[in-house]
């Protein structure tokens, strides 16, 4: 209202002033403007939301799109269109267009084998097998992926891993961290999205690092941020379904260096990457992506 009045008064008195002195308050007042302008602007990009992310960028000092540890290749990651395949075609070439955290899924075959895929019935359907399920590892080898795709086992990924070492396995589905360890061994690539206190408790025991999924998370009640580090948590996987409703709770763990992942992207018309880019990010850390563009 000040400045309201203000640019009023201006006004009046610039009809009485020659016209010279009109042209020099009126770029007074422009420049007046932009300041006023710029103030606002930077009292908004200062509120305590936008202020975390850029507080958390100044540690990183990586632009945000570009930082390789925030976006998960989403089971493997997308390859010519297909996507859930947790493939090593797919692998391959997300490694090559700059992931390097893939989130693969993990279940086991009926001889007791780990491999890689996201459940049964989906890998069924991938590749036409009309016998039983869960199969052994022998059949589960022999069925390509849609045709053209190399299943893998963890032993294989395990191999894989090895020989590109700036890569961090990050699981899902198994909630096994003794049987993954003992065939996935180096534990400073790996990360394993946990379902239970007990299979949390038993990876601090195995010094690997550990990401909750979002029933732990529901079912801590109170001081959540102090009994995420007691169980020295580092990571939390959540549905970006369930952000706005966890707002408050996100800040706070983001706040003490927890990283949060969201799952569930491109989930809904709209909802892809550059969505959780653009409108989520103030609250995790990164997200599961299909596709995600290092360079632009």
């Amino acid at each position: 209202a000040y400045f309201r009045n203000y640019c009023v008064d201006l006004v009046l008195y610039i009809k009485t002033i020659s016209k010279k002195m009109k042209k020099i308050l009126f770029l007074i007042s422009v420049i007046i403007l932009v300041l006023v302008t710029l103030y606002v602007s930077n009292r908004h990009y200062n509120s305590p939301q936008h202020k975390g992310l850029d507080t958390e960028l100044s540690k990183n000092e990586l632009p945000l799109k570009s930082d390789t540890t925030r976006y998960l290749a989403h089971a493997g990651g997308e390859i010519n269109g297909d996507r859930y395949t947790n493939s090593l075609e797919a692998l391959n070439l997300n490694y090559s267009l700059g992931f390097r955290v893939f989130e693969i899924d993990i279940i086991t075959t009926s001889d007791g084998h780990l491999v890689c895929a996201h459940d049964w019935e989906s890998w069924k359907r991938f590749t036409n097998f009309e016998g039983q399920t869960p199969p052994t590892l022998n059949e589960f080898l022999k069925h390509k992926i849609k045709k053209d795709y190399t299943p893998i086992s963890l032993k294989m990924l395990h191999e894989w891993f090895i020989n590109h070492p700036e890569a961090t396995l990050f699981t899902d589905k198994i909630n096994d961290p003794e049987k993954v360890s003992s065939v996935f061994t180096s534990k400073s690539q790996l990360i394993m999205k946990l379902v239970s206190f007990p299979a949390v408790k038993k990876a601090a025991t195995l010094n690997i690092e550990i990401a909750i999924g979002e029933n732990i998370l529901n079912g801590i009640k109170k001081n959540v941020v102090q009994q995420l580090q007691n169980l020295d948590v580092k990571h939390i996987v959540i549905s970006r379904k369930s952000i706005k409703n966890k707002e408050p709770i996100l800040l706070e763990i983001k706040k003490a260096g927890i990283k949060t992942y969201a799952q569930h992207v491109n989930f809904g018309k709209g909802k892809d990457e550059l969505y959780v880019f653009n409108n989520e990010m103030d609250f995790i850390y990164g997200f599961y992506a299909d596709v995600w563009d290092f360079n632009k």
